[in-house]
């Protein structure tokens, strides 16, 4: 606790040398530039996301933004020209391949997709994985995933901690199902608060200042995150690893067992030996610990999204009857043609069910913004300015999926939106709650298959008691932190 103090001190103490230095840095540079002050804008409008939201309305004729005062030691551009998020997400992507995010060499789950610097290493490792999320492996994983719907539902009759703290309740719920599916862990992941594993996942996915301390640390003072050997996953990193491990050494003994998911693919991964990418040269080794980091994001990205987008589902349809009743229309039509049996192919027939997603993930994106560090001197398309190396990139997600340019009344939820008529003139890059280009969600297809299944049997069994939901801003940690106002009440259907 007090190393923790000490960081944020000597961290402050940077952060005002840097900006004294450095307070016109973007000017000089002919950018216009947004000074904002880190610790006040977060306490003003509850997380980051709304800070960038703030800044790309208030200056709507600014294709980008200079920004002091957020990344400490790093210049950071917040980008708001469609163009110029093209360039860094697909057409320029060798200049923008990494997140830049800083990690302790000893810590082993952070050793990641989503985490790794080195673009040879995440890309032969992506490739290799790709398989993971083919429509035959997701088919199979889908008879593990029904089970865990219906012990929920079973939770829900029971009021096991649903009404309580009902995010928590679908966080528990959201572990069992990743958990289960992706890498069958039947025995250990539970469809409660109480199990180990969701117990991690709960208290990692939860906010805290020294989370946000670490990842300030991280991006900002590189040098310093290392000499205090900070770490975001470590006091983990045993207990998951170990129970990768066993998962795996329990699948190589029954080699009988057919189950196609993360760990079937793993398996047959490191059959092959060592991985080679034909196109670099790049070789790597698949050990289990590589393998343990790759699930261990793959599990709370899962639970993130599976969780934060059923809730604000949930509040959404509680809040709009209308929609509500048109939705169990169609989910009762569906069942009924199915005979009360839904299969991998019936998910399709969920057609408004998948407006009312997408509109969801519109106004709340698990991933409010996507940051890219700059690999490589380069140029922003829209003015051909000069972007050096190690700048830091912003593309504002959640700002640009409540920009009224692209989506009229940005703040009423309308699923009409996304209709077979209106979905085709959605602009590019204005929409992109899984991220876009070579390095968006892996998992994107697998986890909107699982949010179809889990709200579709859901609403077959319950409705949501009528209730007005209009909050001033969106922070997903709210739903954490027991707001009272971010809550629903599931009530069984006659």
């Amino acid at each position: 606790m007090l190393s923790m103090i000490f960081v944020f001190f000597i961290a402050v103490l940077l952060m005002f040398k840097y900006y004294r230095r450095n307070k016109n840095y973007w000017k000089k540079r002919g950018v216009f530039q947004v000074d904002i002050a880190t610790f006040q804008s977060i306490k003003k409008n509850g997380f980051i996301g709304e800070t960038y939201k703030d800044i790309y309305e208030k200056y709507p004729e600014e294709p980008y933004f200079g920004i002091l005062g957020i990344f400490g030691s790093s210049p950071t551009l917040l980008l708001r020209d469609l163009r110029d998020i093209h360039a860094v997400l697909e057409t320029n992507f060798d200049c923008f391949n990494c997140h830049g995010i800083v990690t302790n060499p000893s810590e082993v789950l952070a050793d990641n997709l989503l985490f790794i610097k080195d673009y040879r290493r995440w890309k032969l490792i992506r490739q290799k994985l790709l398989p993971t999320f083919t429509n035959a492996q997701m088919r199979d994983m889908f008879q593990y995933v029904e089970k865990r719907v219906h012990d929920f539902i079973d939770n829900v009759h029971e009021n096991k901690g649903i009404k309580e703290n009902p995010f928590k309740a679908l966080n528990a719920f959201s572990g069992s199902v990743v958990g289960a599916s992706l890498f069958g862990l039947d025995d250990v992941s539970h469809n409660s608060d109480d199990s180990p594993i969701n117990s991690m996942i709960w208290d990692i996915l939860s906010p805290s200042y020294r989370k946000e301390l670490v990842m300030y640390v991280s991006y900002g003072y590189p040098k310093l995150f290392r000499l205090f050997n900070l770490n975001y996953f470590h006091r983990y990193n045993e207990y998951f690893v170990n129970i990768i491990k066993s998962v795996l050494k329990r699948r190589r003994r029954q080699e009988t067992i057919i189950r196609q998911d993360f760990i079937s693919t793993a398996l047959e991964i490191q059959k092959s030996g060592i991985m080679k990418d034909s196109s670099t040269g790049y070789e790597l080794k698949l050990t289990d610990e590589i393998l343990a980091a790759q699930a261990f994001i793959f599990l709370l990205g899962g639970v993130n999204n599976l969780s934060v987008v059923t809730h604000f589902t949930f509040l959404e349809l509680a809040s709009n009857k209308n929609i509500l009743e048109k939705l169990h229309e169609e989910i009762d039509s569906v069942f009924r043609k199915c005979n009360e049996k839904i299969t991998f192919d019936d998910i399709e027939k969920f057609v408004y069910l998948d407006m009312i997603l997408c509109e969801v993930l519109r106004k709340y994106p698990p991933i409010p913004s996507i940051g890219r560090n700059c690999t490589a001197d380069t140029t922003l398309p829209s003015t051909q300015k000069r972007v050096s190396k190690d700048t830091k990139i912003i593309i504002p997600i959640y700002a640009l999926q409540r920009d009224k340019t692209y989506f009229p009344e940005p703040d009423k939820f309308d699923p009409e939106r996304f209709n077979n008529e209106n979905k085709p003139k959605i602009v590019k890059y204005s929409y992109m709650p899984f991220g876009q280009g070579n390095r968006k969600c892996i998992g994107m297809k697998f986890a909107r298959l699982l949010l179809k299944f889990s709200l579709a049997w859901i609403l077959r069994s319950f409705t949501l008691k009528e209730q007005k939901y209009d909050p001033k801003n969106f922070d997903p940690s709210l739903v954490v932190l027991k707001d009272v106002s971010a809550r629903f009440e599931l009530i069984p259907r006659k």
